[in-house]
């Protein structure tokens, strides 16, 4: 089944804008992603509506990873996954133009934070969001699924960007 998350081009300037701002140490920037899922037929659509980015006060200074968020960051992601029954995206950024892919710490990372986010709202798609620049990429876990899908990100507005890869 494909996996579409349609993302606002105010919401992706938004982000890319908040993603983008320096810390005093950690070396990027997380938020978190918040949405609805709907099904158009064979399609899984994923519509966000809110990015919640990750107070200061909720990075650890880790010096083995661009960004390590505490256990208060993401108690507060799963809080309002179980409490709202959202799809919930762990969101951050890769300096650049073009496409881009979750590095290997990031598929280590997401392999944790997607099923613990589906188990909060079984009926939800969790996952990730790597933003670049121009466009975006995903890796969801769907409902009932085990193992995540890899869905394409369509930038609704001006100028509008898809990803047609797979």
């Amino acid at each position: 089944m494909s996996v579409l998350v349609r993302l606002r081009r105010d919401l992706f300037d938004a982000m890319v804008a908040d993603l983008c701002r320096p810390h005093p140490f950690a070396l990027e920037r997380v938020g978190f992603l918040y949405g609805k899922l709907a099904r158009a037929l064979d399609l899984r659509l994923v519509i966000p509506f809110e990015y919640v980015p990750v107070p200061d006060e909720q990075y650890l200074d880790e010096p083995d990873a661009a960004a390590t968020i505490n256990a208060d960051a993401l108690f507060d992601a799963h809080q309002r996954t179980r409490r709202a029954q959202d799809c919930c995206l762990h969101v951050h950024m890769h300096l650049g133009e073009g496409s881009t892919w979750f590095g290997t710490t990031d598929l280590k990372t997401l392999r944790r934070i997607g099923p613990s986010l589906q188990r909060m709202a079984k009926g939800g798609a969790h996952g990730g969001l790597v933003l670049s620049l121009s466009t975006a990429s995903t890796l969801l876990w769907l409902p009932g699924d085990t193992e995540p899908s890899r869905g394409r990100v369509s930038i609704v507005g001006f100028p509008t960007s898809v990803d047609w890869r797979r």
